[in-house]
């Protein structure tokens, strides 16, 4: 659902403004006007219903203008705190992700050693059944009849090579049976890790759903206060039109006539300044560069993540997803800087740990800007956009909205990252 603002106290004040011009019409008939305006004078009782009505409907405004700050101040809350649901929904997957890899990594090394167990296991059967066969024993008998002193010597080294044969293979049974149970601890170690991040990824996913859920009613709260104050001041509009529309010519054409002659008084008096002022020099334009003017961008990459991010603008907002239609805040910095060509977790946490520290006097193009509830404490992070210059960035704001170009100068600002 979208989030529609830009209504809210300004729509009390179009309603009583709207409401006060009916009554001042009402009430114009009693001003002077030219003699050809033939003014038609109202009554007291349509004087008493015109204040009367203007004051229902600056009432009625009031209260629904109250309903819409209680519902936004608590939308903001819902918005902090769905954003740090989903990254850490984000963080689990990340780290589920880790656990699968170094899990697949420890069944090799098990499948492995088991191989290689199972080969010395097979030698040193070998060897036993030889011995148990009688082929170590023929060659000692052999040994002790041979009358020639070189078959004896030679007897002897062929014993001793079959001990060390024996021995040796012996031990790398052994060995390779420590290793196999160090590494069969090691994987099922991996796949209790895997366990515990899957049963983690499942509880982020519900904790996210649940408060994106939330978020969602109050945004629909939120639209239809909106809209039901949107519809007020087209009523109060309407009214005040109306009657408008049975006010004397002698009335407007007094209106247009004053108007003329502001207009007339503006320009005579721009004209004046403009005589007064000495030749040569120009008035001083309003506004400054923000910030110090436009930073540079970081580098090629930095140039290409903030044209991908760019060219992301008015898509939705989705947790969890980066892309290619919806995005979360962190979905879309990191496909930006892939883009950039830098690899990074979709996670803002992660992004920031994995990101070099830079001070926001120094801030870059492509930068990324981290926001905190805590912002001493950077697991707290919620939200992460790409800065752009000028005190801006692109970001994938929450629930009901689109990517968008915002100030970064907000609450939870922690710091900025340089990928």
């Amino acid at each position: 659902m979208r989030r529609v603002w830009g209504r809210d106290r300004g729509v009390v004040r179009s309603i009583r403004a709207a409401a006060a011009v009916g009554l001042s019409v009402v009430l114009a008939g009693t001003l002077a006007l030219p003699a050809e305006a033939s003014p038609t004078y109202p009554g007291k009782g349509e004087v008493s219903k015109a204040r009367k009505d203007a004051d229902e409907r600056a009432g009625a405004a009031a209260v629904m203008q109250t309903k819409l700050t209680a519902a936004q101040s608590r939308l903001a809350q819902l918005d902090s705190q769905a954003e740090m649901a989903v990254e850490a929904y984000n963080g689990a997957v990340y780290e589920l992700g880790r656990a699968k890899t170094a899990y697949t990594t420890a069944k090799k090394r098990a499948a492995q050693s088991a191989v290689e167990v199972e080969t010395a296991r097979k030698r040193v059967a070998g060897l036993a059944s030889n011995a148990y066969q009688g082929a170590g024993v023929a060659q000692y008998v052999a040994l002790l009849g041979a009358d020639d002193p070189q078959a004896v010597m030679h007897g002897a080294g062929s014993l001793d090579a079959l001990s060390q044969q024996q021995n040796g293979d012996l031990g790398r049974f052994r060995a390779a049976k420590v290793v196999q149970n160090v590494v069969r601890k090691q994987s099922s170690k991996a796949l209790a890790r895997q366990q515990a991040e899957t049963a983690r990824v499942k509880a982020a996913k519900q904790r996210a759903e649940s408060k994106v859920a939330a978020q969602q009613q109050v945004i629909a709260t939120v639209a239809a206060l909106e809209a039901k104050l949107a519809r007020s001041a087209r009523t109060a509009d309407a009214h005040a039109d109306s009657v408008a529309a049975d006010r004397s010519k002698g009335i407007a054409k007094a209106r247009a006539a004053a108007a003329r002659a502001a207009a007339e008084a503006r320009a005579r008096a721009a004209q004046q300044q403009a005589d007064d002022r000495p030749k040569g020099k120009k008035p001083r334009g309003g506004g400054g560069g923000g910030g110090g003017g436009d930073p540079t961008y970081y580098g090629t990459g930095g140039k290409a993540a903030v044209k991908f991010a760019h060219a992301q603008l008015g898509k939705w907002y989705e947790w969890a997803a980066d892309g290619p239609s919806t995005f979360d805040c962190s979905g879309l910095t990191m496909r930006a800087w892939q883009k950039g060509g830098r690899g990074l977790p979709h996670w803002s946490v992660g992004q920031y740990y994995q990101t070099d520290r830079v001070s926001l006097s120094n801030l870059r193009k492509g930068d990324l800007v981290f926001f905190a509830n805590n912002t001493n404490n950077p697991d707290t992070i919620h939200h992460v956009g790409i800065y752009i210059g000028g005190g801006q960035m692109i970001e994938a704001p929450h629930t009901g909205a689109q990517v968008r170009i915002s100030s970064i100068y907000r609450s939870g600002l922690i710091g900025a990252g340089r990928p």
